[in-house]
């Protein structure tokens, strides 16, 4: 339950990681459907552990907002997919800072 990303992993590889880990951690479930709904819970669990302050604060507001639509709830992997391109913007933006800031002369 805390497994460490390395550094400069992507949160894909991640994810992958973790998912074969949780696999490996709930194999005792009696049923399929338990043990998938056990490796979900590590998985999300995990990744919302790993994720930068500012990622988890947006998706959190993102899960809220679909809440106040009345829109069901994310599943596991929905969850993941939101992180993933949660992830991907805050990297596009930090890229584009950097470039806004080579470009300027002090």
């Amino acid at each position: 339950n805390n497994m460490a990303r390395k550094p400069d992993e992507h949160l894909s590889d991640f994810i992958d990681r973790l998912r074969l880990m949780a696999k490996m951690a709930c194999r005792q479930e009696p049923t399929e459907a338990l043990r998938q709904r056990a490796v979900d819970i590590l998985v999300e669990g995990n990744i919302r552990r790993v994720l930068p302050t500012s990622v988890r604060a947006a998706l959190e507001e993102r899960i809220m907002n679909r809440s106040l639509m009345g829109l069901p709830a994310l599943s596991p992997r929905d969850i993941e997919r939101e992180c993933l391109d949660l992830e991907t913007r805050r990297k596009e933006r930090k890229l584009e800072l950097k470039q806004m800031v080579q470009g300027k002369p002090y």
